[in-house]
């Protein structure tokens, strides 16, 4: 199993003969020691353990690329990398990555098409096959005429907030209470007492 590709400088003139590059099954985690292999036709990243695609080679004669099984959250950030190096591709397949809302992960049907039509725009109209399925002529007139839209905001997670910032004496504590009846209760400086308090179904009636 490969983690890493060898030295790009030692291989270079090598990387520059090879057209078809199959890395299925590895331990690859990034694709950046692919740089020198300008000339592929078809490359195929299947099972590995890519989380990122941030740089990608030059590749004006790629037709194919795979990609599935692979961790990538960023859709984005892969279409950005791809964005300009492969004018030929015309067969993706992404399926199985976090970032990729199909039916393998439970995702809504229209969520999936969204993801087809903004990829589809991205990747330009010589596109035939995107995961499982062929592009449809419908999808390219979608993706032309509103491909833009179609971009996914993920909202940014929220912070959970620590222990020790949630304030002490968000209810009254026993200190603060000497004096008063046990229906008594405190929150941010409001006290309600009586005998329709809650706390007195269970105080007797000669408490009260």
């Amino acid at each position: 199993e490969l983690g890493l590709l060898p030295q790009p400088k030692r291989h270079a003139v090598e990387a520059e003969l090879v057209t078809h590059l199959d890395l299925t099954l590895n331990e690859l985690t990034s694709t950046d020691d692919l740089l020198p292999f300008t000339k592929l036709t078809g490359l195929i990243l299947d099972n590995n353990a890519i989380c990122e695609v941030t740089q990608f080679p030059s590749c004006p004669n790629l037709n194919t690329l795979w990609i599935n099984k692979n961790l990538i959250r960023d859709l984005e950030g892969m279409l950005d990398a791809l964005d300009g190096k492969c004018p030929s591709l015309q067969y993706f397949s992404f399926l199985g990555n976090p970032a990729c809302p199909s039916s393998l992960c439970g995702a809504a049907k229209t969520e999936y098409e969204r993801y087809r039509i903004y990829t589809i725009y991205r990747l330009g109209p010589q596109l035939k096959f995107l995961d499982a399925s062929p592009v449809t002529a419908e999808e390219h007139n979608a993706a032309r005429n509103s491909g833009r839209l179609m971009r996914v905001a993920r909202p940014k997670p929220v912070e959970k907030v620590p222990a020790a910032a949630i304030p002490r004496n968000y209810y009254a504590g026993e200190e603060n209470r000497a004096g008063q009846s046990a229906s008594y209760i405190s929150r941010a400086g409001a006290a309600y007492k009586g005998k329709f308090s809650e706390g007195n179904r269970f105080i007797r009636d000669k408490e009260l």
